[in-house]
């Protein structure tokens, strides 16, 4: 403000700056018709009275027809305004059609907003139970798939727990030159499996 006031003229300063404040803080007309018109509503009114009203309480502004509309257009719901937008006219042929589209709109908002809710809270709803299923169904594989790499597990343990079994009942059953000398024995006592682990060897190798 101290930039403001040292570039101000000497003579006259202080209209001058009077005048710059008074331009700086004064509300422009849009805003100053708001602020005149802040109570008022279209709820519970045909938009052609709203608009009766709204020049009623302007009438001794200093504003014209086309703050009016502005603001006019501005209280009405939006698809309402979308519409008007195409329509020809000044602001009370606007509000003529106005009346003409809200008397086909729904009486109670709130029902279209339930509506709209309940539309999306049972599209989630679907969702949710389709991603249940689809976990299930993942689950329901992965326990299968468990179970079968359990049995593989225990029927490899069970196979290798007899082959074990039968090689310690073969080699028990050799007798104690084999065991010492295995094929350099000169000499064999009974009972001994030599013959036949040798025999196992060379076909398992085959």
């Amino acid at each position: 403000m101290s930039n403001v006031i040292a570039g101000l003229s000497h003579n006259n300063r202080y209209d001058s700056l009077k005048s710059l404040l008074i331009e700086h803080y004064s509300l422009t007309r849009g805003e100053e018709l708001r602020t005149l018109l802040s109570g008022l509503t279209v709820k519970g009114r045909k938009p052609t009275r709203l608009l009766a009203e709204m020049r009623s309480l302007a009438r001794h502004g200093r504003f014209d027809e086309e703050d009016l509309k502005t603001l006019f257009l501005e209280y009405l719901p939006r698809d309402v305004r979308m519409t008007l937008q195409v329509v020809p006219g000044n602001v009370d042929a606007l509000a003529a059609v106005a009346d003409k589209i809200m008397e086909h709109r729904p009486t109670d908002s709130g029902q279209e907003v339930t509506a709209i809710q309940k539309s999306d809270n049972d599209s989630i709803k679907e969702k949710l139970a389709e991603i249940t299923e689809q976990l299930n169904q993942m689950k329901a594989r992965f326990e299968k798939s468990s179970r079968s790499r359990s049995r593989s597990r225990s029927n490899s343990r069970s196979r290798g727990s007899r082959d074990s079994s039968r090689s310690r009942s073969r080699e028990s059953k050799i007798c104690f030159y084999h065991r010492r000398f295995r094929d350099k024995a000169k000499k064999c006592t009974e009972p001994c499996n030599w013959a036949q682990k040798k025999q196992d060897q060379q076909t398992s190798e085959n």
